[in-house]
């Protein structure tokens, strides 16, 4: 077998995690989130989770819990392949009106 070369695609060498990565990298550069609310996003979601641990520490479990579903999802609206800014902020909204503590996740998401 000396001097042969075997052509082997890239994904058949790297482990299913890092195949997955590789996948997900290539529709990241697709826009999900319109480009100019992706800083935004981000800080909305962090919002989200610092409120949520405001939650939990006054004991508000059900609460924290219907909070992180939100958080959960924020994210993966950001990966979509269509633009979902709407939604994203839909959920916002959602959670703003149920726990008015988080309107200030909504605020960063419209003028951060």
């Amino acid at each position: 077998m000396s001097g042969q070369t075997i052509d082997v695609p890239i994904e058949a060498l790297l482990s299913p995690k890092a195949a997955k990565r590789a996948g997900q990298s290539a529709r990241r550069r697709m826009e999900m989130i319109a480009p100019q609310k992706q800083n935004n996003a981000l800080a909305a979601i962090n919002a989200v989770l610092v409120l949520a641990r405001s939650l939990a520490y006054e004991g508000s479990s059900s609460d924290v819990a219907e909070v992180l579903d939100v958080a959960e999802y924020l994210p993966k609206l950001m990966l979509e392949t269509d633009d979902r800014t709407s939604a994203f902020r839909e959920q916002l909204v959602g959670l703003a009106a149920k726990h008015p503590k988080f309107a200030i996740a909504l605020e960063r998401f419209d003028n951060a």
